[in-house]
């Protein structure tokens, strides 16, 4: 089989992946990244749970996580610039689903500003906003196979929201921060999973 022969069966591949769904939204390094973040909401987690009651030793704890999201969102943000060699399903990802997402966050806040407006408890209305996250989160893993690693950081988001109201401040910090390290540890164990099905699938289609 010829060169050119190969490359339209490549270009085949990568349009029966992007009309299937099967075209990936990241790569290793998008999975590398997510187990990386999740490591580092270890550390607040288990300042949390020693009982460490200072709040600024508390945030000087979630600082590595943080830094990790900025600086890991800027590299990809730069990375899927139209000049740079990046699939398709990954541009979309970062340059029309992350701005649709940060849209939604102003939505969240407003909700929460009229159910405590309305008289709803502080707790019940930080509580739904977590559930109406994790939801969205859950229908986008369903909706999307190439998305399947949201589904456990949305299933975190919605056991915060539910457990939000019974738990004090200190409580609800090694809750969340538990939640969101083992989602996230989980998430990047299904993207290498993904990754690993493609591979598989490139090898037997070539």
């Amino acid at each position: 089989m010829s060169t050119s022969e190969l490359g339209r069966l490549q270009n085949d591949l990568n349009i029966i992946r992007t009309v299937t769904g099967d075209d990936l939204p990241f790569d290793r390094w998008d999975a590398s990244f997510t187990l990386a973040v999740g490591c580092s909401t270890v550390l607040p987690a288990i300042v949390g749970a020693a009982g460490v009651e200072t709040r600024w030793v508390l945030l000087l704890a979630a600082a590595p996580f943080v830094a990790a999201v900025i600086i890991g969102l800027a590299r990809n943000y730069r990375a899927v610039h139209p000049s740079k060699s990046c699939p398709h399903e990954k541009r979309k990802e970062y340059r029309l689903g992350v701005p649709i997402m940060l849209a939604v966050v102003p939505l969240l806040f407003g909700f929460r500003f009229w159910a405590t407006s309305a008289g709803a408890p502080a707790a019940v209305a930080n509580g739904c906003v977590m559930l109406f996250l994790g939801l969205l989160l859950i229908i986008e893993g369903l909706y999307n196979s190439g998305r399947r690693a949201a589904m456990l950081p949305g299933i975190a988001a919605i056991v915060g929201g539910c457990m939000w109201p019974y738990c004090n401040l200190y409580q609800l910090w090694t809750l969340l921060w538990s939640c969101v390290t083992i989602s996230l540890v989980g998430a990047s164990a299904i993207m290498y999973r993904q990754l690993a099905v493609r591979v598989q699938r490139d090898d037997c289609a070539n």
